[in-house]
């Protein structure tokens, strides 16, 4: 019997010591000393010193903390909390009453308040290699939090660069082993849908030692935009078809070759190889005449006006014949 008697005992105890462990802050009652408010008070987060505490207490009057009477045979009668510390972003809140009749003792505590924060500033942007800091000042305390922001985002170029089988976006940041977007090229009319490069399926059409007008140039006293590109070459120069195809006009100095998915070749400036005509199928690399000689309307010196259009749009032909230039009048 005294056994079953000192479990039960026992287990009551455990119970309520639970109970008290897991108290939240809220209001406590019995019997208070300066050192049992200041350990609560820590608990919920007060950050000052017990002197400072004490200094608050009596600042209100508040000496006589609990009492040892027994309370048990009345009802205890509160007044209002007496607010010792209002909760505030930097501290807890501390309220105190006693009950009238038998001095009972009751502290409530109430956690900080929450910073609020203005809007960051940025003391460090962040880079691909190192973490920026960002500081945001507390509107109501003052209080500054430091942020780490991670790592930025590599940055690449807008144009293109590739080989013969991909295109990419180099890497304009220190990491030069990253790329952006690689792919296969898709080739259509014999240039990459995405980037542009050639597909190599078009011939230089003459041997040239410069250029003597470039594509979108404006061509004077005329007043119109120059839709191919003179190749300046020697008179009499051999003209070659630049890719296979289907002579649909020629006469004067022009010839035109009609080739595979729209795309269309036109040569002036040029003596025809009189043995052509209409109709004719032109291997790609086959000469179809010369350069003719001496100067004419559009330069002072001879060549060959080369023009490509794609479903009758001109384009540029210098991509596509694998020429570079530094001139892009139609950008």
């Amino acid at each position: 019997m005294k056994k079953k008697f000192l479990l039960a005992a026992l287990g009551l105890a455990a119970v309520t010591a639970l109970s008290f462990g897991v108290a939240a802050c809220g209001g406590e009652g019995g019997d208070w000393t300066v050192e049992k408010v200041y350990s609560k008070a820590r608990s919920c987060g007060y950050r000052g010193t017990v002197t400072e505490l004490k200094a608050e207490l009596a600042a209100h009057a508040i000496t006589d903390l609990g009492t040892t009477e027994n309370g048990s045979d009345h009802e205890h009668v509160f007044p209002e909390w007496t607010v010792v510390l209002e909760p505030a972003c930097d501290s807890i809140g501390i309220s105190f009453r006693q009950c009238t009749l038998c001095r009972e003792a009751e502290f409530s505590f109430e956690e900080a308040l929450p910073h609020t924060f203005g809007p960051a500033r940025v003391i460090r942007e962040a880079t691909c290699e190192e973490e920026g800091v960002s500081l945001s000042t507390c509107t109501e305390c003052g209080f500054v939090k430091e942020e780490v922001l991670p790592l930025a985002a590599h940055t690449f170029e807008e144009g293109w660069t590739s080989d013969a089988t991909h295109h990419w976006h180099k890497a304009t940041c220190s990491h030069a082993d990253e790329v952006s977007g690689k792919a296969v090229h898709t080739f259509e009319g014999g240039v990459c849908t995405e980037c542009g490069r050639p597909s190599g399926t078009y011939l230089v059409p003459v041997q040239y030692t410069g250029i003597a007008k470039y594509f979108g140039e404006n061509i004077m006293p005329w007043e119109y935009l120059h839709n191919g590109v003179d190749l300046i070459a020697e008179a009499g120069a051999p003209v070659f078809a630049t890719a296979a195809g289907v002579i649909t006009n020629l006469g004067g100095d022009m010839l035109i070759i009609a080739h595979a998915d729209g795309v269309e070749s036109y040569y002036r400036c040029i003596d025809i190889d009189p043995a052509l005509k209409v109709g004719d199928a032109v291997a790609q690399g086959e000469q179809i005449g010369t350069v003719a000689f001496g100067p004419n309307y559009e330069s002072d010196e001879a060549h060959l006006c080369f023009v490509l259009t794609f479903d009758k749009t001109p384009k540029d032909p210098l991509p596509y014949l694998g020429i570079e230039s530094d001139r892009r009048f139609y950008d």
